[in-house]
């Protein structure tokens, strides 16, 4: 399913209390949550996270939920580049209850220089990321 080179990341969570509202059910801002601790471990996995993770604000995120999750759910988070571009990265999340798909998500940063204009990927970033530029990485989760 992964292209070669094409990082990864796994984490797995509860879905706790605070996650959820007063009909037992999760709150559409958990899987924010979520999707952003994946994101923390697949950069921090390939050496990035203290490098380039406050340069990369957000541009988009769309998030698609299949099922409903409870209180004590334990998920599977799995984060995954998707594509990379200039000075863009897409990554794809998928977060799933025993192999249920319950939420899938796509988020795309963009990288920014101090200024805060968006800048191309340094070549140690973009090996990485495992991709060059406007080639895909990683087939869709």
């Amino acid at each position: 399913m992964t292209s070669p080179g094409a990082p990864t990341a796994k984490i797995n969570r509860r879905i706790e209390f605070s996650d959820v509202d007063s009909s037992g059910r999760y709150h559409y801002g958990t899987v924010i949550r979520l999707i952003e601790a994946a994101e923390v471990e697949l950069l921090a996995g390939v050496g990035l996270l203290d490098s380039i993770y406050t340069s990369m604000p957000r541009a988009h995120l769309e998030v698609d939920y299949s099922a409903t999750l409870y209180f004590m759910d334990e998920v599977e988070v799995t984060a995954a580049v998707a594509d990379l571009g200039s000075t863009s990265v897409t990554f794809e999340f998928l977060i799933e209850r025993g192999g249920e798909a319950c939420a899938r998500a796509k988020l795309v940063t963009v990288f920014v220089d101090e200024s805060g204009q968006p800048t191309p990927w340094p070549e140690e970033v973009r090996t990485a990321f495992g991709g060059e530029p406007g080639q895909p990485v990683n087939p869709a989760l």
